[in-house]
């Protein structure tokens, strides 16, 4: 089956708050009857290259098809096969086709959240290295002498990480990557989440522009670790405290009997030779005071993305 006769019957266009609006119609003659219209859409009409979906009115005009219609309208009385040279057969059939032009539906974002729009999120858990100076409890890796161990704890810090991605009209943040929240965020302290990763892609097509951001946090899921980096405070030399020495001054740490000590010893906060057993943090603010804190990445202030965690 083939289509015989082509008739551009109208067209007309009107002007909307989205931009201009286009309705064509057709009526095409068809040498074989059929009252299937989705055979007839999907077979002679596209076949012979009529507008489709998708399709541009034309290079300069931003709009697109939308929509695309046939009904059958009966047999066409005024054609018949001789007029193309051939022995006449019967009569064509014809089909009416209304094809839409519009602007695109750009993707809606709901403005209430930032114009965010949570689409796709994931979560696991995993876990990543401590700096095997202290146990999960927060206890130094030392003897009972207060010298530390040669081989540090295989210790790993739980995590759980967040994927999510979203849509909206701006690229992805970039510089939110490696860093941490400066700020509470997703109900965590700072310094919780770290943002390991950020990639966008911009999506252009007859319906849609948008990009699709994607973001990557990983939470510390521990009572009182974050992202810093927690260090016992120790070394091979101390600041005096004792008599007979000018107090403040830099000292090498001595055992009894004269010799210099070969491994690091646990300091005070003043830097002085750690008096006590330095008991461990009980809880969240308890740390003991020959802990030291470094930041690794640096604070940021994490977008207004809806909770996952509900």
């Amino acid at each position: 089956m083939a289509i015989r006769t082509i008739y551009h019957v109208n067209e007309k266009c009107r002007i909307t708050d989205k931009g201009p609006e286009i309705i064509r119609e057709y009526r095409l003659g068809e040498d074989l009857v059929s009252d299937n219209a989705f055979v007839f859409l999907m077979g002679p009409y596209t076949q012979a290259g009529f507008p489709v979906i998708g399709e541009q009115y034309d290079p300069y005009t931003e709009i697109f098809v939308d929509d695309v219609q046939a009904v059958r309208a009966g047999e066409d009385k005024e054609f018949d096969h001789a007029e193309l040279g051939e022995n006449p057969t019967g009569t064509l059939f014809v089909w009416k086709v209304t094809v839409k032009y519009a602007p695109p539906e750009y993707t809606k974002l709901t403005e209430d959240n930032n114009d965010y729009e949570i689409f796709d999120v994931s979560i696991f858990g995993e876990g990543v290295d401590m700096d095997g100076r202290f146990d999960a409890e927060g206890h130094a890796n030392v003897n009972t002498a207060g010298e530390f161990y040669e081989d540090r704890l295989p210790m790993q810090a739980p995590v759980v990480v967040v994927r999510l991605s979203v849509k909206t009209y701006s690229p992805p943040n970039i510089s939110l990557h490696r860093t941490v929240n400066g700020d509470v965020w997703w109900g965590a302290a700072a310094k919780k989440w770290l943002c390991r990763n950020v990639s966008g892609e911009y999506v252009h097509n007859a319906t849609e522009r948008y990009w699709k951001n994607s973001y990557e946090f990983a939470f510390i899921n521990h009572p009182y670790l974050n992202w810093q980096l927690w260090k016992a405070s120790s070394g091979y030399y101390h600041r005096a405290q004792e008599s007979g020495i000018e107090s403040g001054s830099r000292v090498r740490n001595i055992n009894d009997d004269g010799s210099e000590n070969v491994r690091p010893v646990l300091l005070n906060a003043s830097g002085g030779l750690l008096n006590g057993d330095g008991s461990p943090p009980q809880s969240e603010g308890d740390e003991p005071v020959w802990y030291q804190f470094f930041d690794l990445y640096p604070s940021a202030s994490f977008p207004n993305f809806p909770n996952p965690w509900g």
